[in-house]
């Protein structure tokens, strides 16, 4: 029969013992579609919460919004207690809403563990007059020293940025932190006046500016140049003059580069050629790498006026550290190298000998223990192609061995002659051999397996091929290795003996060891086109999706330790607030059913199985996937998403009969 009195039975639900119960119950509330329906729902806040309750519960309150809104209006405890009334309007983002949430706030009935969502929101949704409370709020709360003034001002700071919006009365209030011991406090102050044009503040900037640490001094510069008006670009011309100290006129010229580059890059030009030592040019460098007019003005003032050869240098490796990889073929960047160089900004490398006699090996193999770093020889073997040839943890080329454990077997001595010698140490099973067939076509590799009536080859790309026996003529061993010698001769002292550390650590308990985690080790990021970004500029993020999307596809693998990372990867201008990165790997499914995905950050993130849009929630996703092959993918927002890695586990779903594997190799 039918079932009656429902909400009773959902009421009882929602607090029950079980979380897939309350969860089932929250859902199931939003059908009523009844103002009550959300009080009830939110008595799950009370209970233990996780991000599958967390979302369903905020998609109830949204959706039954108007019915609960309009109750709460004329009685303001009809959800229940501050902490579920403050969950539902935290939920929402309509204006009656946030005015509730801001008194709430003021009058201290916010649960800590939503205040920086509140504050999120009033950044992101809050009228003036809200900003003005929070603005109140500080004055009275650094008045007592209270914790809170700092995120408070940041919530302000938040809604200036994004919205251009500010308080609605006496900015001036501001004034009162400039000063402040607390440093977080004072420099979020600052950036405000600067944010909010306080023209009039000006006089006071530039006092602080002249006797404040150098902190002080960087954001005070920096809110002269977010005012952007002639006056302050005026004054961070005067600040750059010879009356100043070193210090002040390189930070003045470095916040300059936003407002004039031409003018920035002149200056600059003047100071590098006039300072007593470099210190603090490595910042006015990357001023003006950030973009390629700056870079362009930079180049144009060095054509005409040759700089120091140590501050030349100093810029040539401030290119190499900042700009990624793909703009040093840039036509702007390589202009910059040039006209550096044309000042004596060559870098000189030190390189190792590719001939080393044992005594030599014996001292490098010392100076690798003692200073070497094995992060930095991480990424040397990263970007050196290594990837092409070997794999680490399961992921990698297959031409030769895989080094997850060489650490633990080879001495830095035996890694060293190894790599300069590679024919005088062939790891068994990697002898070459050549097959001569009957027909007179010929074969080269590794024997992965000898059986009764075929051979099982390896090639020299990594392909498994099989021959079979009676078709062999001759099968003979050819002396060597298929690594080639002199694979590091480009590369400088410190790069090879970083390697070497790096190499000489995998396998060893702690990050170079290949965890037992099943991380996702191989991957393919897509290369952007401007006829790519267009597509997906016109067509949405799915366009990659597509059979026809014609992508240029290149490998990429995680570190040891399992992360991607990601500032490594093409990144594609989808427009001037889009920039994505986007990944794929693949999933081998063998018996059908939940798949779980565990991510490190879900920030910016947005994934897809096949053509299926996945649900990311917390930290990770479960999937239903049928047997077979499937391809995941990732577009990754760069603009929330910086550059921190990605790292993604393959776990076993609770109660779930899937086996799975992921596709490892090239």
């Amino acid at each position: 029969g039918k079932i009656t009195n429902v909400p009773a039975i959902l009421s009882k639900a929602v607090l029950d013992n079980h979380p897939q119960v309350r969860l089932e119950a929250v859902i199931a509330l939003r059908k009523l579609q009844t103002a009550e329906g959300a009080r009830t729902a939110l008595a799950v806040v009370e209970q233990p919460m996780d991000e599958f309750l967390d979302y369903a519960t905020w998609q109830t309150i949204r959706e039954l919004e108007p019915l609960w809104m309009k109750r709460l209006k004329t009685e303001s405890g009809f959800l229940g207690n501050n902490r579920r009334t403050a969950f539902a309007l935290k939920s929402v983002s309509n204006p009656d809403a946030i005015k509730q949430l801001v008194q709430l706030y003021l009058n201290d009935q916010v649960p800590e563990e939503y205040i920086k969502d509140v504050l999120a929101l009033i950044a992101k949704s809050g009228k003036p007059a809200d900003l003005n409370i929070l603005l109140d709020m500080a004055v009275q709360g650094y008045a007592r020293n209270d914790k809170s003034v700092v995120a408070q001002l940041g919530a302000i700071e938040e809604a200036a940025r994004q919205r251009g919006l500010k308080p609605d009365r006496d900015l001036n209030r501001i004034a009162g932190f400039i000063e402040s011991d607390d440093e977080a406090v004072a420099i979020s102050s600052i950036r405000l006046i600067g944010l909010w044009r306080m023209e009039e503040m000006t006089d006071r900037l530039v006092s602080l500016i002249q006797k404040g640490d150098k902190n002080i001094k960087k954001t005070g510069l920096g809110a002269l140049a977010a005012m952007n008006t002639e006056k302050a670009k005026k004054l961070l011309i005067d600040m750059t003059g010879a009356k100043n100290m070193p210090e002040l006129r390189l930070l003045a010229t470095t916040r300059l580069v936003s407002l004039d580059a031409p003018i920035a890059a002149s200056i600059g030009v003047e100071l590098f050629r006039n300072l007593p030592d470099q210190a603090g040019t490595t910042e006015l460098f990357q001023a003006f790498l950030t973009n390629k007019q700056s870079i362009v003005a930079l180049t144009e003032a060095l054509t005409s006026k040759k700089i120091p050869e140590k501050i030349a240098k100093a810029g040539r490796q401030t290119m190499q550290g900042q700009l990624p990889g793909n703009r040093h073929n840039d036509d702007d960047v390589k202009l910059l190298k040039k006209a550096l160089e044309a000042s004596g900004g060559i870098l000189p490398p030190e390189r190792v000998s590719q001939q080393l006699n044992d005594q030599e090996i014996t001292t490098l193999a010392k100076e690798i223990k003692g200073s070497a770093d094995p992060d930095l020889g991480e990424m040397v073997f990263r970007k050196n192609s290594c990837f092409t040839c070997h794999a680490i943890g399961g992921a990698g080329g297959l031409i030769g061995p895989d080094l997850s454990s060489l650490g633990t077997s080879s001495p830095a001595e035996t890694i060293i002659r190894s790599i300069l010698s590679p024919n005088q140490s062939i790891k068994e099973g990697y002898e070459l051999q050549r097959i001569i067939k009957k027909d007179g076509s010929e074969l080269m590799g590794y024997i992965v397996s000898d059986g009764l009536t075929e051979i099982i080859i390896r090639d020299v790309t990594g392909l498994k091929v099989s021959v079979i026996k009676s078709q062999i003529n001759v099968i003979e061993k050819i002396p060597g290795s298929l690594m080639p010698s002199g694979l590091t001769a480009n590369l400088d002292k410190a790069e090879f003996v970083n390697l070497v550390a790096f190499l000489s650590k995998i396998g060893e308990s702690g990050k170079y060891r290949v965890p037992n985690a099943r991380f996702v080790r191989r991957w393919h990021a897509i290369t952007g086109t401007k006829e790519l970004a267009k597509k997906i500029r016109e067509l949405g993020l799915d366009h990659i999706l597509k059979e026809n999307a014609k992508l240029l596809l290149q490998p990429a693998y995680s570190k040891v330790s399992g992360e991607l990372p990601i500032k490594e990867l093409p990144v594609i201008e989808v427009n001037a607030n889009k920039r994505y990165t986007f990944v794929k790997f693949e999933i081998e499914v063998l018996s059908k059913g939940n798949v779980k995905f565990e991510l490190n950050s879900i920030i910016g993130v947005t994934a897809w199985a096949g053509q299926k849009l996945l649900k990311l929630a917390d930290r990770g996703v479960v999937a239903d996937l049928p047997q077979g092959i499937h391809q995941i993918t990732l577009a990754i927002d760069r603009t929330v998403h910086k550059d921190d890695p990605l790292s993604i586990q393959l776990q076993d779903a609770e109660n779930s009969p899937a086996q799975t594997r992921l596709v490892m190799g090239q």
